[in-house]
């Protein structure tokens, strides 16, 4: 960020040449690029609770099984849901949405709920109905 700084301070006082104006348009452009390449959803699910990170902005974060109280997987539209995609808040509590239009609902026995899209809702409830987890699954919505 301190060289694109730079340029514009520099080029401000130059006289600016035809590449020199695309510079900074080229630079932000090509930033969000590579931001977007490196925005990931990851997270897993077992019989000791859930693990998720978003990164690059969020480290990874571990809610053990007994905080848990349900884990619902919704059908939602995270524009009208949530506002967008990222890291965002919502009447369904705090969520992590990259896009797709399934999430998981996971509502702990005390504090906000947290929502993480998925893939595929059919995949988490088999994986759910094949092993033994230590909270509530269902595929219905929770309010």
């Amino acid at each position: 960020m301190f060289i694109v700084f730079a340029i514009i301070a520099v080029s401000q006082y130059l006289e600016p040449k035809p590449f020199e104006i695309l510079i900074f348009p080229i630079a932000i452009v090509l930033l969000v690029l590579l931001i977007l390449y490196w925005v990931k959803l990851d997270y897993s699910i077992s019989n000791q609770g859930v693990k998720y990170r978003f990164r690059p902005f969020v480290k990874e974060k571990f809610i053990p099984a007994e905080e848990i109280s349900a884990i619902h997987s919704i059908q939602i539209s995270p524009l009208k849901e949530f506002g967008g995609w990222g890291y965002r808040f919502g009447r369904l509590g705090k969520a992590y949405t990259t896009g797709g239009k399934c999430i998981l609902h996971i509502k702990p026995h005390s504090g906000k709920a947290l929502n993480l899209t998925v893939a595929n809702t059919n995949d988490f409830l088999t994986f759910a109905s094949l092993h033994k987890l230590p909270f509530t699954v269902s595929g219905e919505h929770p309010l």
